[in-house]
C-alpha cells in the first residue's frame, strides 16, 4: 500500500510540473506574439514619439531662420529644405536597411535594431520634419504657386533618387566587410584546424619514430644472432649423439639378456 501511495504521489507531482511547464510555453507564444504585433510594441511608440519631436523641432527651426530670405517665385526656402531632408534622409535609411538587414546576413537583434531605427528615423523624424500641408497652403497662397509646386516635387524626387544610391553604395561595403570578416574567420579558424591536425601528424609521426627505434635496439642484431644459430645447432647435435648412445646402451643390453638366456638352456 505504501508503494502504492507513493507511485501515486509522484505521478501526481509529474502532471503539476508539465501543466506548469505548458502555461510557461504559453505565456512566452503569448509574450512573442505582442512584440512581434507593432500595435503592442511600446518601444515602437517611444522612438516614434521621440523621433517625430526632433523632426518637428527641426523644422520649426529652418521655417524660422530660412523663411526669412527673399522668396522669389513664391518659394519658401524653409519649406522646402525641410522636405528635401526628409525625401533625402528616407529615400538613404530604406535602402541601407534594405541592404545590410536581409534575411541571410543579419540576426534577431539586428533586424530589431534596424526595425526601431526605421520608426524612428523614417516615420518619426522624417515625418515630423516634412510637411505637405503647409507646402499646399503656401502653393494656393502664392503668386507663382505652380512654380513652386514643379521645383519641390522635382527637387524631391531628385534628392529621393540620391538618397537611395547612396544608402545602396554604403550598405553594399557594410555587407561586403561583413562577408570578409566571416571568411577572415573561416580562414583563420580552417588555419588553425589545420596546424592542429599537422602537429598531431608531427606527433604521431615522432612517437613512431622512437618506438621503432626502440624496438631496433631491443632486437637482437646480426653479429649477435649468428653465435645463437651455432649454439643451437650444437645442442641439436649433442641431443642426436645422446640418443645415438642410448639406442646403442639398450641394444647391448638386449643382445646380453639374450646370450645369459641361452647359456641357461644348454
Amino acid at each position: 500500500m505504501a508503494k502504492h501511495k507513493m507511485a501515486k504521489h509522484a505521478m501526481v507531482k509529474r502532471d503539476r510540473r508539465k501543466t506548469s511547464a505548458g502555461r510557461r510555453m504559453n505565456d512566452r507564444d503569448a509574450l512573442r506574439s505582442r512584440s512581434d504585433n507593432p500595435l503592442t510594441d511600446i518601444w515602437i511608440y517611444i522612438v516614434v514619439f521621440l523621433g517625430g519631436s526632433c523632426g518637428t523641432a527641426t523644422r520649426y527651426v529652418l521655417g524660422r531662420t530660412l523663411n526669412i530670405l527673399p522668396q522669389p517665385l513664391s518659394i519658401h526656402w524653409g519649406t522646402l529644405t525641410a522636405n528635401l531632408i526628409a525625401c533625402f534622409v528616407y529615400a538613404l535609411l530604406s535602402a541601407l536597411l534594405a541592404q545590410t538587414l536581409s534575411a541571410v546576413n543579419s540576426t534577431s537583434r539586428a533586424k530589431r535594431a534596424g526595425e526601431l531605427t526605421s520608426r524612428a528615423l523614417g516615420m518619426g523624424f522624417c515625418g515630423g520634419l516634412s510637411t505637405m500641408s503647409t507646402l499646399a497652403l503656401e502653393i494656393t497662397a502664392g503668386q507663382y504657386g505652380w512654380v513652386y509646386a514643379i521645383i519641390s516635387l522635382l527637387s524631391g524626387v531628385f534628392f529621393a533618387l540620391l538618397g537611395s544610391i547612396l544608402g545602396n553604395a554604403i550598405g553594399s561595403l557594410i555587407s561586403g566587410a561583413r562577408v570578409d570578416a566571416r571568411g577572415r574567420k573561416s580562414k583563420e579558424s580552417g588555419s588553425s584546424k589545420d596546424n592542429s591536425t599537422k602537429s598531431n601528424l608531427r606527433k604521431r609521426g615522432r612517437h613512431a619514430g622512437r618506438h621503432n627505434v626502440s624496438t631496433l635496439s631491443q632486437a637482437p642484431s646480426l653479429s649477435q644472432s649468428q653465435p645463437l644459430a651455432q649454439m643451437q645447432r650444437r645442442e641439436k647435435a649433442n641431443h642426436n649423439d645422446l640418443k645415438a648412445a642410448n639406442s646403442t646402451e639398450r641394444a647391448s643390453s638386449t643382445s646380453s639378456v639374450r646370450h645369459s638366456r641361452r647359456k641357461r638352456k644348454h
